[in-house]
């Protein structure tokens, strides 16, 4: 009985266990690297064109937000990143902004072919989920001095 009462507390410890980890997808870096672009449409009614540049070991997003009604605004912000399974750490060497230089931003990653989704968790604890789409890789093209 007691052989039974133990296989039987191990069981549901296991199964336990199991089911309650979070099960996450290690995302692979060449699935992320290339152009990304997004437009965010602002509570104005106006929208941001960004665009997300991921090499091997670097990030870059730059913004154009040219339908604000005080005039155009350029943002760009840079720097390297890592990957921790399915969460991107970027650490922000460069930027339009000042504050931003040394900051680091982590996000959850889901990608497929065409679309990167980065899931952000700011202090207030609301995901803000940025949903980008791949540009296609263009050949080469001839230079206009060529």
């Amino acid at each position: 009985m007691t052989k039974h009462l133990l296989i039987l507390i191990a069981t549901v410890l296991l199964v336990s266990s199991t089911f309650g980890e979070q099960k996450t997808n290690p995302v692979k870096q060449e699935s992320i690297c290339g152009t990304w672009v997004r437009t965010q449409k602002l509570a104005d009614g106006s929208a941001n064109s960004l665009m997300k540049i991921i090499t091997p070991t670097h990030f870059a997003v730059f913004q154009q937000d040219s339908a604000r009604k005080n005039g155009n605004v350029f943002q760009a912000h840079s720097g390297t990143y890592k990957l921790e399974n399915d969460v991107m750490v970027e650490v922000y060497e460069f930027s339009s902004n000042p504050a931003t230089v040394g900051r680091t931003g982590r996000s959850r990653l889901e990608v497929n072919a065409k679309t990167l989704r980065q899931t952000w968790t700011p202090k207030n604890g609301t995901p803000v989920v940025e949903e980008w789409n791949r540009l296609p890789p263009r050949g080469p093209e001839k230079h206009r001095d060529a």
